[in-house]
């Protein structure tokens, strides 16, 4: 509302108040729906940039599909992929027995220093090193799971929430319902 103080004098000395009505103008839903698909997509970019980061220094490169969805009012970002290696690292994997394939002989280096880490958006230089080693059987001793999905999750949560409310912010600004 609007108030005006200076108009008159009211008896006795007194200021009078005068109030006038503020008409809002009417919300435009295509300004909102074209403010948060804005926003999607930015938030997309940047959480696509993250899953990058979890392979950065491999020498394997999954492909990771993405996108937007914002079907009826709920707006969210997908990132998957099928790739079996990266399925393998995010989530662990079991001990478990590797055999030579037809009586041959498996070839490897005697170490190896993972590239990430468990709850770590990232990779970092690593891999095999050692002496060679040739062997029919290897007891594997399965790998911890990095979590990758997970951490991105939780990362990601609470600024999405913080990115869809400027996003509305910005549509109510556009729209004459603004504050600021």
């Amino acid at each position: 509302m609007d108030v005006d103080t200076g108009a008159q004098a009211a008896p006795g000395g007194g200021a009078v108040i005068v109030f006038k009505q503020i008409t809002p103008g009417r919300l435009k839903p295509d300004v909102f729906r074209q403010e948060i698909l804005n926003e999607l997509r930015k938030v997309e970019t940047q959480i696509v940039k993250d899953y990058a980061k979890t392979t950065a220094t491999w020498n394997h490169k999954p492909s990771f599909e993405h996108g937007i969805r914002f079907p009826k009012g709920s707006p969210g970002v997908f990132v998957e992929t099928t790739d079996k290696i990266y399925g393998y690292v995010t989530y662990g994997t079991k001990p478990h027995i590797i055999t030579a394939k037809s009586g041959g002989l498996l070839v490897f280096q005697s170490g190896y220093k993972a590239k990430t880490a468990p709850k770590v958006i990232g990779s970092t230089a690593g891999g095999a090193f050692g002496d060679t080693v040739y062997a029919r059987v290897v007891h594997h001793p399965g790998t911890e799971a990095r979590e990758f999905h997970e951490t991105i999750l939780e990362k990601w949560e609470p600024l999405f929430a913080e990115h869809m409310q400027d996003a509305l912010d910005r549509g109510a600004q556009k729209c004459g319902h603004g504050i600021g």
